[in-house]
């Protein structure tokens, strides 16, 4: 076997309920959350509402960034990391599915580090801009086989050039 290090250091919070103790961790970093998820007008909404009420319940003030799309686009989460950095939140709530989670570390990481989100990504021979860190992030996803809440890369299309591409870090 040829050998490797593995770093994995995510902390995973499972079971039945335990969305209602999402404003309690959230209130471990901060004080104004971000929750970042899909459109409202879905089957997703009741669980937005819970989550938004359990940050609330622990005293956060709350952003909901709605709009994040399957596949997501550069330009939407340009947008969302304005709304971020407008409202000074301290950390992400990714709400959906492994789109929604990998729009949130874009939105985290470049927040912090600066620029647009396809700044970092690798792309042939272009020389990607490196993070120097990035906003805490608490991941929820509404689906079982997204795997997105427990790596450090994140995927991204810009709708502008019709690519799409990855970045990755351990921030």
């Amino acid at each position: 076997m040829t050998p490797f290090d593995w770093n994995f250091p995510t902390k995973l919070s499972y079971g039945p309920g335990r969305i209602q103790e999402v404003g309690k961790i959230a209130a471990e970093y901060g004080k104004k959350v971000m929750i970042a998820t899909y459109e409202k007008g879905s089957p997703l909404d009741p669980v937005i509402e819970t989550v938004e009420a359990s940050l609330r319940d622990a005293g956060l003030e709350v952003v909901v960034f709605t709009g994040i799309e399957p596949n997501p686009r550069a330009q939407t989460i340009d947008r969302a990391i304005e709304v971020f950095i407008k409202e000074e939140c301290d950390l992400v709530v990714a709400l959906g599915g492994g789109s929604v989670i990998d729009g949130s570390k874009y939105i985290s990481a470049t927040a912090f580090s600066g620029g647009k989100c396809w700044d970092y990504v690798v792309l042939g021979d272009r020389v990607p801009r490196e993070y120097t860190g990035a906003f805490p992030i608490i991941s929820i996803p509404t689906i079982s086989a997204a795997g997105s809440e427990t790596n450090a890369g994140g995927v991204i299309q810009n709708a502008e050039t019709n690519e799409k591409s990855f970045s990755r870090s351990p921030y």
